[in-house]
């Protein structure tokens, strides 16, 4: 889509002339330089739909906080863990699957259906999955409005 094309292309396109003007505004090619000229870049989020921005969000999120560990073991901060980046991934993945399987309409529609692709579900396992988002659901509004009743 164009919007998608625009998004994309004045992401790329800010980040690096910022990128550069920092560099010789300040002398310097640090990660202060990066982290601004992302900031300003995230600005060309507002060519994408509302409902993507979400997904770009939850997207640049998971990314986020693998630059963190990253730069967290890279400063002697924590120790590096054999496979940490992968287990931080798996772990992310975990939970969007988790956000997929009880409470999907919290998710962009075309990302839900990518899950549902992902994870090579079958006609049958859909029914299995309402069944299990309802019984959820149920034993949740029981377990607020016992809640509710013992604090009021």
């Amino acid at each position: 889509s164009i919007r998608f094309g625009a998004f994309l292309g004045s992401f790329s396109a800010v980040y690096k002339f910022v990128l550069c003007i920092l560099r010789r505004i300040r002398n310097t090619d640090d990660g202060t330089n990066s982290l601004i000229a992302g900031a300003l870049a995230g600005l060309s989020l507002a060519f994408e739909s509302s409902s993507r921005r979400e997904t770009w969000a939850l997207y640049s999120f998971v990314r986020s906080l693998e630059c963190l560990f990253n730069y967290l073991v890279e400063q002697g901060y924590i120790k590096k863990i054999k496979y940490g980046e992968v287990l931080l991934f798996a772990f992310c993945a975990s939970f969007l699957m988790t956000c997929h399987a009880y409470e999907p309409e919290v998710l962009d529609k075309g990302y839900s259906k990518f899950l549902t692709r992902f994870a090579s579900l079958k006609p049958n396992d859909g029914l299995f999955l309402e069944l299990w988002r309802e019984g959820y659901r149920r034993r949740w509004e029981a377990a607020r409005a016992a809640k509710l009743a013992t604090s009021g």
